[in-house]
């Protein structure tokens, strides 16, 4: 069994090791549980896009197509290849004449290099985004992986399998159509300068807080979501920290000690965050604030910890039963990582903050402070109704089970610590069924058509349009696509003429917008709708309402 070193305050007193990738056969050996985990989480992830030879694009027609144009959309700008007479990367050209559209959703801008390669190579849009996604999932597998080998010693395997958990867990693979959920790599990596602060190896302390400060910022500008996650889970370690002498004794001093990297951290950090600020100040300005009670169904039951979905591989029976298949909005309520994964990992857990009394404690009370306060308890009580107010940026966080992202992170801890300490034949055992209980089957949609459908609407724009709106015809509403379907069809035909669109789809919507929503024409009312529609939106901001060509055929 493995023996931890001797506790300390946040960490553990290590012996210098040398971090460096060695090439020995020794260590080619040993990175085989590394890769063999790997190739298997890509293809419990990714098998629809692998099995069709990439021609199925998961997951779906509405967000994944609006991220990839997101991306897109940063590839042309950086490039100067954007066709439009506006080349603003806030003002994007959907619901034209809108400004800063582009704050109104995750903007994916720190990851989106990685796509930017793809699209160098001269690869399609939708095939550079298929890629970038299994890019993103195999960062996440690395980063996490080494995280737990250099920083917490944990062995190969037992730092492989924790590192699947945190990239290939169910509850990401579940939300896969979700692209800003993704990157979360920018996380481990903003931990593992926090955690080189307090226990500098190879990484000074200087190193570890710019590397803290500059990751936690690319977290945020990849996705709002996961960057506010890690505020906030440092947050609440923080305020533990604090209470208690023995670690308040210990961050306050090294803090006195490093107060001048950090405060220039930190100036450094607002800097290149206010931009991001100041363009969600204004579209906050522009779309109206939310209520608490616009998104109380989206803070998960206490039965959202352990629901995997209709998607599992081992739990699709779940939607079968009443203490399931009530949750609301479901789709965004799958956090469990499987019954006996979740057992184990707590398990380890607990092992772990009792054989080290340092920062695991720390980690282990701030993650069941946080499950807690962002769980809805029976009868519509939730301590997060009363947070949110508090929290900086937690009223803009619409989707609170997203949280459940943050939690792959002490959860792949603990499941690693217990297979570190496990006989191989066990923790071989436990390793297959782990893996198998992250298993989900994503939708996916078949690019070809999409790419035959945007380019027939592109080659009916005329060149002399200022501008355009697309709203096709149908003979029956269950004969007509998803609304949002024929506005991304439209945000990608704008792409590729360089005329702007009215039509739009986004996390918000502009002011005054919502009347052109349902955009499909089913009868002559929808037409004298729609009409209305596009006057009122042109009055608004005035603009001539016979420059927007209203693109009225199937």
């Amino acid at each position: 069994m493995r023996q931890p070193a001797s506790p300390t305050p946040f960490v553990a007193e290590e012996p210098i090791r040398d971090e460096s990738i060695s090439v020995t056969p020794a260590a080619r050996r040993r990175h085989w549980p590394h890769l063999v985990l790997l190739v298997a989480g890509l293809i419990c992830a990714f098998h629809p896009t692998f099995f069709s030879a990439f021609r199925r694009v998961q997951t779906d027609v509405g967000d994944t197509r609006l991220n990839n144009l997101i991306v897109e959309y940063s590839y042309r700008w950086i490039t100067g290849t954007l066709g439009f007479a506006e080349r603003s990367f806030w003002n994007q050209p959907f619901f034209y004449p809108a400004r800063n559209v582009a704050a109104y959703t995750d903007l994916l801008l720190s990851s989106a290099p990685i796509y930017w390669l793809f699209r160098a190579a001269r690869l399609a849009p939708d095939t550079s985004f298929q890629l970038w996604m299994i890019a993103i999932l195999a960062l996440n597998f690395v980063t996490m992986s080494l995280f737990l080998r250099n920083c917490l010693r944990f062995g190969d395997f037992a730092s492989a399998l924790g590192g699947f958990l945190f990239a290939f867990g169910s509850p990401r693979v579940a939300q896969l159509g979700h692209q800003a959920l993704l990157p979360q790599f920018f996380t481990v990596l903003a931990l593992y300068g926090l955690f080189r602060f307090f226990s500098p190896q190879r990484v000074t302390p200087r190193q570890g807080i710019f590397m803290f400060f500059l990751c936690s910022v690319a977290q945020l500008w990849s996705g709002f979501y996961l960057g506010w996650e890690l505020f906030f889970g440092i947050l609440a370690m923080s305020l533990w920290a604090l209470g208690r002498r023995q670690y308040r004794e210990v961050l306050l001093r090294r803090v006195r000690e490093y107060r001048a990297e950090i405060l220039i951290a930190g100036v450094a950090c607002g800097v290149l965050i206010a931009p991001l600020a100041y363009h969600y100040l204004v579209a906050l300005r522009d779309v109206g604030p939310r209520r608490f009670a616009d998104f109380v169904g989206m803070v998960p039951p206490p039965q959202s910890w352990f629901y995997l979905g209709g998607e599992s591989w081992l739990y699709s029976w779940q939607q079968n039963l009443g203490v399931f298949n009530h949750i609301p909005f479901a789709h965004e309520q799958r956090l469990g990582i499987g019954w006996v994964t979740l057992v184990l990992a707590v398990w380890g857990l607990y092992l772990f903050a009792k054989a080290r009394d340092a920062w695991v404690n720390l980690m282990c009370v701030a993650s069941i402070t946080i499950v807690l306060s962002m769980t809805l308890y029976p009868g519509g009580f939730t301590p997060w109704k009363y947070l949110f107010h508090v929290v900086p940026g937690g009223n803009a966080v619409r989707a609170v089970s997203r949280i459940g992202f943050l939690m792959l992170v002490p959860l792949s801890i603990g499941l690693a610590y217990l297979l570190d300490t496990r006989k191989l034949v066990v923790a071989v055992l436990i390793a297959l069924v782990c893996i198998v209980e992250q298993g989900q089957t994503t939708p996916a949609y078949d690019k070809m058509q999409l790419r035959v459908d945007v380019a027939r609407l592109a080659g009916r724009v005329n060149n002399t349009c200022k501008a355009f709106y697309y709203s096709p015809p149908y003979d029956l509403a269950r004969d007509a696509p998803p609304q949002y379907k024929l506005h991304i069809d439209a945000m990608w035909a704008a792409m590729e003429t360089g005329i702007p669109t009215v039509n739009g789809y986004s996390g918000n919507f502009a002011a005054g917008w919502w009347d052109l929503w349902d955009n499909r024409l089913i009868n002559e009312s929808d037409v004298a709708r729609i009409r209305g529609a596009i006057a009122q939106w042109s009055a608004r901001y005035g603009v001539d309402q016979g420059s927007v060509c209203w693109l009225r055929r199937g």
